[in-house]
This record gives structure tokens, C-alpha cells and sequence, in this order.
């Protein structure tokens, strides 16, 4: 199984901030990269899709369009925040992967009707 370990969730209207513990055993690290393991982008797509369900009620964890941009590699034992923001009248999750202060991606996924 590929899932972080949250550590502590901070919620208000819309918008969840989750710290996130990525040991170097999780499944998604395994030959991503042989030598270099870092967290596949893809990856972090499906945790914003299931933490969006679970944490801001998102409903069904598809999407029809989705957007992200990578400024820094996430890699084990990376502190890392996910903070998640859901605009339900425009069916969207927009979402922020941090890596201590810096950026590491970010990005929207438009939801698909329910």
C-alpha cells in the first residue's frame, strides 16, 4: 500500500492542512527511481484525490481535468504539508505540496460531476 502517514490535520470552511510522514518503505517509492526514490507525480495526484474525499467530503475521487507543476523533487522522509482548498460551486481541488517551506508542486483538479 502507497499512503502517507498524517501526522496532524488542520481544517476550517474548504480548505484542510495536512502533515504528511513519507517513510522510505512505502510501496510508491520502490523502483521510483532505482537509487533516487521520489515521490511520482502521479501519485501524489491519487493522495490529493483521496485525502480531498476523506478530508473535505469531495465525493467520488474523480477527476475530468487536472493540472500540476513541479518545483522540487519530493523524496523519503521529506517533511511534507499537503494543504488541500475545495471550491465546490466550481467542482474544483486545488492543492499545494510543501517540502519544509519550499514549494515542491501544486496544482487543480477539476472534480467530475456527481
Amino acid at each position: 500500500m502507497c499512503a502517507p502517514i498524517v501526522r496532524s490535520v488542520a481544517a476550517e470552511a474548504g480548505q484542510v492542512v495536512l502533515h504528511l510522514d513519507l517513510p522510505a518503505d512505502l510501496a510508491c517509492f520502490q523502483g521510483h527511481f532505482p537509487g533516487f526514490p521520489v515521490l511520482a507525480g502521479v501519485v501524489q495526484l491519487d493522495w490529493v484525490m483521496q485525502l480531498g474525499a476523506v478530508h473535505l467530503s469531495c465525493g467520488n475521487p474523480s477527476a475530468t481535468d487536472f493540472r500540476i507543476k513541479f518545483k522540487r523533487v519530493i523524496t523519503p522522509g521529506s517533511p511534507l504539508t499537503l494543504t488541500l482548498c475545495h471550491d465546490v460551486a466550481g467542482r474544483r481541488l486545488d492543492f499545494v505540496y510543501r517540502s519544509g517551506a519550499k514549494v515542491a508542486s501544486q496544482g487543480r483538479i477539476l472534480l467530475c460531476d456527481p
